[in-house]
C-alpha cells in the first residue's frame, strides 16, 4: 500500500526577472476579433464583463528571458468562486522545461455560477522550491446578464440601439467582415 500526497505550501521567494509570468481571460465563444488598424489581423479580445453560468478560459503565459534552460514548476487556479470545466482541478501543478529565450502556455476553463466580486489568485513560477515569478491580484465582478455602455458591437446595437444606431453600425463598420458583423445575429 503506498501513498503519494502533494501539498502547496507557502515558499520563499527569488524573483530575479529571468522568468515573466502573465495571465489573461477570454471568452470561449467569443475570443477573436479583427483588428480596425491591421485589417486581416486577428486580435484576442479582452473580457470586459463577466456573466453568471458562461464559461471562460484563462492563458497563463511563461516566458524564460535568461540565457539558460530551466526547470520550472507552475501553480494556477481556478478564480474563487468558479468550477472548473474540462477538469477536475480548482488548483494545478504543472512541471514544465523552458529552452533559453522561449515561451509556454497553460489553459484552463471555469464559469461562475453566481452573482458577485471575485479575487483571482496569482499563478506563480517556482524553481527549487522558490518562487521566481508572480502574476496580478485581480478581482472581478460578476453580474446576472451582459450590460453595453456603449454601442460599438453588433450585439449592443441589436440589444440597445434604436434604428438609426443599426444603421449607423452598418455605415461606419466593415459589414462584410463576419468577425464585425453577423448578417445571422439580424
Amino acid at each position: 500500500f503506498i501513498i503519494f500526497t502533494k501539498a502547496v505550501a507557502e515558499a520563499d521567494s527569488d524573483l530575479k526577472g529571468e522568468i515573466l509570468i502573465t495571465q489573461r481571460f477570454f471568452d470561449v465563444q467569443d475570443r477573436y476579433t479583427e483588428s480596425e488598424e491591421e485589417p486581416g489581423l486577428q486580435v484576442e479580445k479582452e473580457v470586459d464583463q463577466y456573466i453568471i453560468n458562461k464559461i471562460y478560459g484563462s492563458t497563463v503565459i511563461v516566458t524564460n528571458s535568461s540565457s539558460s534552460r530551466q526547470q520550472l514548476q507552475v501553480l494556477v487556479e481556478v478564480p474563487e468562486g468558479t468550477i472548473p470545466v474540462n477538469s477536475l482541478d480548482y488548483t494545478k501543478s504543472h512541471n514544465i522545461t523552458l529552452n533559453a529565450f522561449s515561451t509556454q502556455t497553460i489553459e484552463f476553463f471555469f464559469y461562475f455560477p453566481q452573482v458577485g466580486k471575485f479575487k483571482v489568485n496569482p499563478p506563480n513560477v517556482s524553481k527549487r522550491g522558490k518562487v521566481v515569478a508572480v502574476g496580478k491580484v485581480i478581482e472581478v465582478e460578476v453580474k446576472l446578464e451582459k450590460t453595453y455602455a456603449t454601442l460599438e458591437t453588433l450585439s449592443a446595437v441589436l440589444t440597445k440601439g434604436s434604428q438609426e444606431d443599426v444603421l449607423n453600425f452598418a455605415r461606419t463598420k466593415n459589414i462584410w467582415n463576419r468577425k464585425v458583423f453577423d448578417f445571422n445575429a439580424i
